[in-house]
């Protein structure tokens, strides 16, 4: 048994409202902050349950307290955890994991996948070209 969700109507209706905009194409991102203890896990296991996952693609990325001045955390997290990177990977196998990945995610905007890569610490001859170039 479990208690009923109690006092996030509006924080619901908002979940709800972006998974209608996504249904019409136009994407969004959350994020649900606060202290341990407030009910942020519950709100999202509601929410997911109340989801056709057959209709939507679930996607979720974590922030911890360790990870505050790493920049752009959560969405590594979020990406290493759609295309199934891990610590232990090496980084051509984090390379060919974010280029296979990213074809999904973007399409034909390969141009895009140095700076994704970056994310990981890879190196791209496209940035490193455009960065001197901006350096002169």
């Amino acid at each position: 048994m479990r208690a009923e969700l109690i006092g996030r109507k509006v924080e619901m209706a908002q979940l709800q409202e972006a998974v209608t905009s996504l249904k019409q194409g136009k994407g969004s991102i959350f994020s649900i902050v606060g202290d341990a203890g407030t009910g942020k896990s519950r709100l999202i296991e509601e929410f997911k349950a109340s989801l056709n996952l057959d209709e939507v693609q679930w996607r979720e990325g974590h922030a911890y307290a360790y990870s505050q001045n790493i920049p752009y955390f959560p969405l590594i997290d979020l990406l290493s955890r759609a295309w199934q990177i891990t610590e232990g990977d090496n980084p051509e196998q984090v390379r060919k994991k974010v280029e296979t990945g990213a074809g999904f995610l973007i399409g034909d905007r390969s141009d895009l996948i140095p700076y994704l890569g970056s994310l990981y610490s890879l190196k791209y001859t496209e940035i490193e070209t455009s960065a001197r170039s901006i350096g002169k």
